[in-house]
């Protein structure tokens, strides 16, 4: 899986968070309110394929490399439970209690007394502690993360036709069962989540100086996209034509990714390759903005024009 890449802040704060620390805590080390790093935190999550819960974003977080990865212990020097074993990916899942119960089919008071149980054999502080020590004792791997967090998606052709059939519910076709359209919703959204992080990377391969940067519109597609794609899921006790009207939000949302992912594709290929001499400095590097005013400065001041202070040369100063 492709290395994702945070702020240093937004690093900083889930790295805190991945310790046990409470995000007071973490604010208050990095001379910060908790607000902005609650606003760190928010977008990291959205950078970390949107998910919703901090102790998910720490397991994607080491997936990713987008965190540094605690050093591993000596599995052996462990012993757990198969029932609090299988509580850890539903953890890192961020799934509640009701939902471990009902996925591992056993009582909700089971559950939550083996998550305590859980919590002290691990000596973790909270969830997102409890991730970082089973990923030191291999409890928690990134086969696993990568297994749940990137599934088979439809490819292109599969997901255009999804977009026509939804897009003609209620025109060419009557409206589907709620749980039709809420379904169609979900797989819509993951696959533009997919979409929305290669349009991101693509704006940011572009230079600032470049003709090709992206258009007006795809920058508001991408702006629509970080809105609508992380909307909270409709309940399934809404009407029909509500759970419609969101899938085809996100069905028009989707096409207009697709197609500024297209047309950025394209006009970046077109993006000339300068020659070395221009791209770096002669030590190697590549030059900053300060050195190539620096350059614009001195180049104007070598050749002053007719009339200015620097055209007539300085009288010596008598000994």
């Amino acid at each position: 899986m492709a290395r994702v890449f945070l702020a240093p802040r937004e690093q900083q704060v889930l790295e805190g968070l991945a310790v046990g620390s409470a995000l007071g805590a973490v604010a208050r080390s990095l001379k910060i309110s908790e607000g902005t790093a609650s606003g760190y935190l928010k977008t990291a999550k959205r950078k970390l394929h949107g998910v919703r819960e901090t102790p998910t974003a720490v397991a994607v977080g080491y997936t990713t490399n987008a965190i540094t990865r605690p050093p591993l212990l000596d599995p052996e020097a462990l012993f757990l439970p198969r029932e609090q074993r299988d509580m850890v990916p539903l953890i890192a899942r961020g799934a509640g209690v009701e939902r471990m119960a009902t996925e591992l089919e056993r009582p909700v008071a089971e559950v939550r007394a083996d998550g305590r149980a859980l919590l002290a054999s691990l000596r973790a502080h909270n969830p997102c502690h409890l991730i970082t020590r089973a990923w030191q004792f291999e409890i928690l791997t990134a086969d696993q993360v990568i297994a749940w967090l990137a599934p088979a998606l439809p490819d292109k052709i599969e997901i255009q036709a999804t977009i026509d059939r939804v897009l003609a519910w209620g025109v060419t076709a009557g409206l589907p069962a709620t749980g039709v359209a809420l379904n169609t919703t979900v797989q819509l959204a993951a696959y533009g989540r997919v979409i929305h992080t290669d349009l991101c990377r693509l704006c940011r391969d572009v230079p600032p100086d470049s003709a090709f940067g992206p258009s007006a519109g795809a920058r508001a597609t991408l702006g629509e996209g970080a809105r609508r794609l992380n909307l909270p899921p409709l309940p399934s006790t809404v009407e029909p034509h509500v759970a419609t009207q969101r899938a085809q939000n996100i069905a028009r949302l989707v096409r207009s990714l697709l197609r500024a992912v297209g047309e950025l594709s394209q006009a970046q290929a077109r993006i000339p390759r300068r020659p070395p001499s221009q791209r770096t400095t002669p030590n190697g590097h590549r030059p900053t903005l300060f050195q190539a005013r620096a350059v614009v400065r001195q180049s104007s001041w070598s050749q002053p024009g007719p009339g200015s202070l620097h055209s007539q040369p300085l009288p010596r100063r008598q000994a």
